[in-house]
């Protein structure tokens, strides 16, 4: 998902939408990961 919003800030030179998806991004994979982990 931050693919796109490096793209996108890319795009626009406003890295303010890479950044602010990080950390969403970051949590939600984190979850996963541990949810799959303890399957």
């Amino acid at each position: 998902m931050p693919l796109i919003f490096l793209v996108i800030s890319l795009l626009t030179n406003r890295w303010g939408f890479f950044l602010w998806s990080l950390a969403p991004s970051f949590t939600v994979g984190m979850t996963g990961f541990f949810v799959a982990k303890d399957k």
